[in-house]
C-alpha cells in the first residue's frame, strides 16, 4: 500500500509544502538535531512511572511491559546490569517507595539494608527520572550511560554513599537538587559543552568538591549550585567569559579562573 502525504510547515517564517516521504526527509536534514531533539517535558514524561503491564527479570527488577523504562528495582545483590534496550530509569526506581501494579503492591524499601557495590547503566539510557536513586544510602559506584542527555530533580539526591560520579559528555540537563548531598560523588567536576541547564542547588552539599570546569557557557544555571562545597577552591571557565559566569555565580567569583585553552568535551 502506497503511503500518501500533502500537506505545509511554516519553518522560519518559509512554508514549506509537504507532498512525498522524499519532501519528509529533506525537511527532516534541514533541521537537523533539532528534529529529533526532546525537551525537558518530553525527559519527564519519558521518565514518568505509569501504572500499567510490567515484566520482572530473574532478579526480581520490574520494567516496564516493553522493556524500555525500568520501574522499581529491590536490588539485593552486590552489583547490577541494567539491561540493554532500556532508554529510560523511571522516577522513584531505585529509592525508597511502592508500586502497585494488578492491585498488588511492591516495594524497595529493602533494597537498601545492605551495601550494593556496582549499578551499571547501559548506553541505551538517555534519562534518569526524578528521584530515581533519592535517599538510596546503599549503592556505591554507577556506571553511567555515555548518551545519558538528562537527569531529574533529585535523582541522587542523598546518596551519600556513591563515589566517583562521571558526567557523561553527552548530558543537557542537570535538574534541581540532582547531586544534593552527595559528599562523596565529587572532587573534581566537568561539565560538558553539552551542557543547557544546571537546576538550583543541583551539587548542594559535595563537600569533597574542590575543582568545577565548564567546558561552554550555559543558557541556566539555577540559584545556590554549589552552596555547602566547602573545599571548592576553583572554577575554571573559558576564554572570554569571565564575566558571565560571575554573573551567574555571583558568590563564587573570586574563584573563578579563566582557561587559556579549550576544554574540548
Amino acid at each position: 500500500m502506497e503511503t500518501t502525504i500533502c500537506g505545509f510547515i511554516e519553518l522560519n517564517g518559509e512554508v514549506v509544502k509537504i507532498s512525498s516521504v522524499e519532501d519528509l526527509k529533506d525537511l527532516a536534514a534541514r533541521l537537523g538535531s533539532a528534529f529529533t531533539e526532546l525537551s525537558v517535558k518530553d525527559f519527564e514524561k519519558l521518565c514518568d512511572k505509569l501504572n500499567g503491564e510490567y515484566k520482572k527479570d530473574d532478579c526480581g527488577v520490574f520494567y516496564s511491559k516493553d522493556g524500555k523504562r525500568i520501574l522499581l528495582a529491590p536490588i539485593t545483590s552486590d552489583e547490577y546490569l541494567i539491561k540493554a534496550g532500556t532508554i529510560a530509569i523511571s522516577s522513584y526506581a531505585f529509592n525508597w517507595h511502592s508500586y502497585q501494579s494488578g492491585g498488588t503492591l511492591y516495594t524497595n524499601r529493602y533494597a537498601h539494608e545492605k551495601k550494593i557495590d556496582k549499578i551499571y547503566i547501559p548506553d541505551s539510557v538517555i534519562a534518569i527520572g526524578s528521584e530515581a536513586f533519592c535517599d538510596n544510602t546503599a549503592i556505591e559506584k554507577i556506571i553511567v550511560s555515555s548518551n545519558l542527555e538528562y537527569i531529574g530533580d533529585k535523582a541522587f539526591s542523598g546518596c551519600w554513599r556513591m563515589c566517583n560520579f562521571t558526567i557523561p559528555t553527552s548530558l543537557k540537563y542537570i535538574e534541581s537538587e540532582a547531586f544534593d548531598r552527595c559528599c562523596n560523588a565529587f572532587t573534581e567536576l566537568v561539565l560538558p559543552k553539552s551542557m543547557k541547564n544546571i537546576g538550583s542547588h543541583a551539587f548542594r552539599g559535595c563537600s569533597r568538591l574542590e575543582k568545577v570546569m565548564f567546558s561552554s557557557e550555559i543558557e541556566n544555571i539555577g540559584s545556590g549550585i554549589f552552596d555547602g562545597c566547602e573545599k571548592l577552591a576553583k572554577i575554571v571557565v573559558p576564554k572570554g567569559s569571565y564575566k558571565i559566569f560571575c554573573e551567574q555565580l555571583p558568590f563564587f567569583a573570586d574563584i573563578i579562573t579563566e582557561n587559556d585553552n579549550d576544554i574540548n568535551l
